[in-house]
């Protein structure tokens, strides 16, 4: 019994009785091949995340949060910032 356990680890041990033993290069083919995978993966995720995010909020809306700030800073005056917005929204300007 003895003996039998110890052919049993030699061969275990030598590789030649393990699937890794059996593969070429051992199992460093698959987890290279799983790297690409995922390197693959995030690479197209990313991809993906860079074309869709110019799809944000319209023209009018990013000119507007422009104007806003404009208007906040103090560069244009009340009128003018209210005669600007009208012409965006299409709408008449508020009364003073």
């Amino acid at each position: 019994m003895f003996e039998q356990c110890r052919a049993l680890m030699e061969t275990m041990m030598s590789g030649a009785g393990s699937w890794m033993g059996m593969m070429p290069m051992g199992g460093g083919m698959i987890l290279i091949g799983l790297v690409w995978l995922i390197l693959l993966v995030a690479a197209t995720v990313l991809l993906a995340w860079l074309i869709l995010r110019g799809r944000g909020p319209s023209a009018a809306t990013d000119a507007r949060q422009v104007l806003d700030i404009r208007y906040a800073r103090g560069e244009l005056e009340r009128e003018t910032y209210l005669r600007m917005r009208a012409d965006l929204t299409d709408h008449a300007p508020a009364a003073r």
